[in-house]
Parts: C-alpha cells; structure tokens; sequence
C-alpha cells in the first residue's frame, strides 16, 4: 500500500508540475560570433576610391544575459595614407518590444551622444545611430547586418546628415 501511495503521489507531482522545455534559442544567437571582412566604398568617398575595397572590418558579437555587446573595428587609409583606426563597442539590453535593444549607456543626441539602438529580425540585425551636431545637423548611422549563411555576413552601412546620404560602404564578412 505504500508503494502504491508513493507511486501516486510521483505521478500527481508530474501532472502538476511544469514540463521542462528546451531554452529557445535568443535572437542574437545566430549573429554571435567573430567576423572578419573587406568593404568596399560606394559613394561619400574621394572618386578613385569608390568602388574599390578601401576598408577592413572585425565585428565581435557577444551574447549577455539581458541583450548583446557589439564591438567593430574598422582601418582604412586616411587622405595621407596612413592608416586610419576606429573602434566602438555597444553594449545592448532587451527592451519591451520583441527583437528591440538599447544601449544600456543612454546617450544625448544634442549633446553630440549618440542614442543607438538595435532590432533583430530573423537574420538581419540593424543598429541605428542619432546624433545631432552643435549646429543642429542631425546625423543618422545604420548598419544592416544580415546573415547570407551561417557562416558569412553582409553588412551594409550608411551615414546621413540632414536625411542625405553622405557616405554608404558595403561589405562581406566571414566567421573565424
């Protein structure tokens, strides 16, 4: 009888309590991961330089627990041909919105802070930059970062003052 009992009351707190599922699996997920690459200036740019591969890319995608870190790295040469270096690294929290982030550091566009933001849907993941300078220019940076395979990304940018594009670069990166 008392193996029946114990049985019994196995298969009541089975019933009641919840089922195990795996973890589904976090958009950032698929776009974690280091990336390396070339780009390719198509328009803002001196004239010889347009069109040809004129920049190389690192993009270092880290998952956290509330959101993702987004570092990259871009070197190019400069007008006298030393190499120009940049680097920024972004810091993103999960907000209300499905697939939305913020960067955790809120910054002041008219304090020349950009507020950055990201949206992740399926394979493409954008960051959006505002900043607006000290002459009332507002100046808009996207960079669409999508996903051709598991292993090979596109990321196409562009910069905009006063809603004309001024500069876009397209470029083709791999996982390492």
């Amino acid at each position: 009888m008392k193996k029946l009992m114990t049985a019994a009351a196995i298969l009541i707190l089975l019933a009641v309590l919840p089922v195990a599922r795996p973890a589904s699996a976090a958009p950032v997920d698929p776009f974690v991961g280091h990336w390396v690459g070339m780009g390719i200036t198509e328009n803002g740019a001196p004239a010889e330089s347009v069109g040809l591969i004129d920049r190389e890319l690192e993009v270092t995608i880290k998952a956290t627990t509330d959101g993702f870190d987004v570092t990259w790295v871009t070197r190019r040469p400069s007008r006298s041909n030393k190499i120009k270096h940049s680097s920024i690294s972004v810091p993103f929290a999960s907000v209300e919105k499905p697939g939305i982030y913020r960067m955790t550091a809120t910054g002041e566009p008219l304090s020349g802070s950009p507020y950055i933001w990201a949206r992740i849907a399926g394979r493409v993941m954008e960051v959006h930059s505002i900043t607006i300078s000290e002459h009332g220019v507002l100046e808009y940076q996207k960079f669409v970062r999508t996903l051709l395979t598991d292993d090979e990304m596109q990321l196409r940018f562009t910069r905009s003052l006063d809603g004309s594009i001024v500069r876009s670069v397209l470029a083709h990166l791999r996982r390492q």
